[in-house]
C-alpha cells in the first residue's frame, strides 16, 4: 500500500509533537528515532490539540489537562480504555 506524505522525516524533531490535518481530521505526528507514529490528533477527554502537548517517558500528555497516550499504540495508560486511532498508511 501506498503511503499518503503528511510530514518530511527528516523536518520532525525527535519525540516532539507536529501537527498535520489530512480531510479536516487532526492527526498528530511523533518520530521516535526511526519510527514514526500517527495518531488521532485530538484527546478524548475535551478535544485538546495533542501536538501542543509534550512526550514523557513513552506517552504523548494532552498539553489541558494531562491525560496521557502510548504514541507508539495510542492507548491510555491512566484509562486503558481510551484509545486513539493509530494510522499505519500516513508519512
Amino acid at each position: 500500500m501506498k503511503k499518503i506524505r503528511i510530514a518530511q522525516s527528516s523536518k520532525l524533531e525527535d519525540k516532539k509533537p507536529a501537527y498535520a490535518l489530512y480531510s479536516n481530521v487532526d492527526l498528530v505526528i511523533v518520530k521516535d528515532g526511526p519510527a514514526v507514529y500517527v495518531l488521532y490528533g485530538r484527546c478524548h477527554h475535551r478535544g485538546a490539540l495533542l501536538a501542543d502537548g509534550s512526550i514523557q517517558g513513552n506517552n504523548l500528555v494532552c498539553g489541558l489537562h494531562g491525560w496521557d497516550y502510548r504514541y507508539d499504540s495510542g492507548v491510555s495508560e491512566y484509562e486503558n480504555a481510551q484509545q486513539l486511532k493509530s494510522f499505519t498508511d500516513f508519512i
